[in-house]
């Protein structure tokens, strides 16, 4: 299965947003056309990027690289 990424695509870093404004960005964003938002990092709790996909229509929404060295399987 190919995932379809898009041409277009935003990095974006929590930096202080809360969860609700990270989710509304992601609305958004798939609103205005993009083809994916790429999370700046991963700590292992993917909650967010579930609860962006849940609120968008066909963003991809991706993550930073989850270490196998420090979060646990």
């Amino acid at each position: 299965m190919a995932i379809d990424v898009g041409r277009l695509g935003i990095w974006l870093a929590s930096n202080g947003r809360t969860d609700e404004e990270m989710v509304h960005t992601a609305r958004e964003l798939d609103r205005l056309g993009y083809g994916a938002v790429w999370l700046g990092s991963a700590d292992g709790d993917l909650r967010i990027a579930r609860e962006m996909l849940a609120a968008s229509e066909r963003i991809v929404v991706a993550t930073g690289i989850v270490s196998i060295w420090t979060i646990p399987p």
